[in-house]
């Protein structure tokens, strides 16, 4: 039972590693104070523009511009060598984390590989008992190899499944809060990436 359920672990684990790096490290990379208050700033010239008249007071207007225009050359900057990081960091620790994982249940399989982790009535297996046995040749067992296979598959489906849902909100959620009037101006993006460009 051990065996099963740390197997099981294992696999769930290492299923779910992209998932959590990917949450950890959205959070750690997530928009800076600094970022936000240039995000206001840019807010605050835009209504400011669009009080005044381009014609009547071209020189005032032209000054926002400049100072608009900085304020989003600054935050696209910032934006981009926070994607750069962060994208880095993911591939880095979701390749750290799945060999570590990986090299845990391939050490499982090679010192238990004559181990059943659980045992049925072989009547129950068949016709495929031999094949779920292998490579213990135990009668109706299920071999650790088998078993980390099988809850592989139904875990990364999941992950798979969760990860959707998740992100899939995310996105959504994002959509109805990024509606500043600077956006008429330039694509959100600038400012804050979406989730489809941290991918």
């Amino acid at each position: 039972m051990e065996l099963l359920l740390l197997s099981l672990i294992c696999s769930i684990v290492s299923a779910f590693v992209p998932l959590i790096v990917r949450i950890t490290l959205n959070w750690i990379y997530k928009v800076s104070k600094e970022e936000i208050i240039l995000q206001n700033d840019a807010i605050s010239l835009k209504k400011e523009m669009d009080a005044i008249s381009m014609v009547d007071e071209f020189s005032k207007y032209a000054k926002l511009q400049r100072r608009l225009n900085k304020i989003k050359d600054e935050l696209k900057q910032k934006g981009t060598t926070r994607l750069s990081t962060l994208m880095k960091n993911k591939l880095i620790f979701t390749w750290i984390f799945q060999i570590i994982t990986g090299g845990i249940l391939l050490s499982i399989v090679w010192f238990y590989r004559s181990v059943p982790v659980i045992v049925f009535p072989e009547e129950r297996l068949w016709p495929i008992a031999r094949v779920v046995s292998w490579p213990t040749d135990v009668p109706g067992g299920v071999s650790i190899a088998v078993w980390i296979v099988m809850t592989n598959r139904v875990a990364r489906k999941a992950a798979g499944f969760i990860t959707c849902r998740v992100f899939s909100e995310n996105r959504s959620d994002g959509k109805k809060s990024d509606s500043s009037p600077v956006d008429s101006e330039e694509p959100s993006g600038s400012f804050e990436p979406s989730d489809d460009e941290r991918e």
